[in-house]
């Protein structure tokens, strides 16, 4: 793990985080082009403000915690995961637990008490897509909305589309289980992928660029 790559979870004391960073949000399962995307214009908004870009994700994945008794296929457990997202260049990740408490909470408490409260954020870069809060209420539209009256930055990353379809963890998992390994290989951004087929996913290939990691430690906030 990239020697400052550092993990805040739901115990980190509140003393022992940095406020002002700026966080890329999303479930990150696989880390692909799409995900990478919202990464790079975390990378860009923290540069142009001078400060810390993180990850922030959700363990385990929702799907297991609305869906307990359905098989899982998940593109990456959660260390290959924050081993990804190490080698993005990004400062660290922002893991919080999903579970009950957490998928009962309000969209809007979620912004004002983990957003602004306990993280201090300065802005956000998510996927035009991505929902959060009770009901998945929470919605780029609605951070948008928000931005102003809270005083962040929002970016609000379109899909990225390789040969004409979107990249998204779900279609990578397609590709898996009907063995199409290239298609798989390419929206994950690895050997054989070719960016430059949408002009939406230039930004994220600056990220896949990036080897992850294959060793070190990953300090924890604590």
């Amino acid at each position: 793990m990239a020697p400052h790559f550092s993990v805040i979870r739901d115990t980190t004391p509140d003393s022992a985080i940095s406020r002002g960073a700026v966080v890329a949000m999303g479930n990150f399962d696989g880390v692909h082009l799409g995900h990478r995307a919202v990464i790079a214009a975390a990378l860009e908004m923290g540069r142009a403000h001078g400060r810390p870009a993180l990850a922030l994700t959700f363990e385990p994945h929702p799907r297991r915690f609305f869906s307990p008794n359905t098989p899982q296929f998940r593109l990456t457990d959660e260390r290959a995961k924050l081993r990804l997202l190490a080698g993005t260049g990004l400062a660290g990740a922002v893991v919080m637990t999903f579970d009950k408490a957490r998928a009962g909470t309000s969209a809007q408490d979620f912004i004002h008490h983990d957003l602004i409260q306990r993280l201090g954020v300065s802005g956000i870069a998510v996927g035009y897509d991505f929902h959060f809060g009770k009901g998945r209420v929470g919605s780029p539209s609605l951070l948008a909305n928000e931005a102003p009256r809270l005083g962040i930055e929002i970016d609000v990353q379109p899909h990225v589309d390789i040969d004409e379809r979107p990249v998204s963890s779900s279609a990578i998992r397609i590709a898996l289980a009907e063995g199409q390994l290239d298609e798989a290989t390419t929206m994950l951004g690895g050997p054989g992928s070719s960016p430059a087929r949408s002009s939406t996913a230039r930004s994220a290939a600056a990220t896949s660029a990036i080897p992850p990691p294959t060793s070190g430690s990953m300090p924890i906030a604590a």
